[in-house]
């Protein structure tokens, strides 16, 4: 599924039905403290069955159904010339 450009009401529409979706509703709104993104939860309920979505919010601004992968450290070589730039060093 290519979620990219869409917004969180076009990717409910996909997962549920443009007919499901009419009748959905956010149900919780979370940010992460630690994390810069956000989660969403949908409900719905149809006539026989209740259904919740999580939808997560990544950086590139994309809605998934799987949360972001978490920030890991990193080092390149940009960072490694600034220092040694400012260190004076070769």
């Amino acid at each position: 599924m290519v979620a990219r450009e869409r917004s969180l009401r076009d990717v409910v529409n996909i997962w549920l039905g443009s007919d499901v979706a009419g009748r959905s509703r956010v149900t919780r709104i979370t940010r992460s403290r630690r994390e810069v993104w956000r989660c969403v939860c949908v409900e719905s309920e149809g006539d026989q069955r209740s259904l919740k979505i999580m939808f997560f919010r990544h950086d590139d601004g994309c809605w998934f159904v799987f949360p972001p992968a978490p920030r890991r450290p990193a080092m390149g070589v940009a960072v490694h010339a600034e220092y040694q730039g400012a260190t004076g060093q070769r």
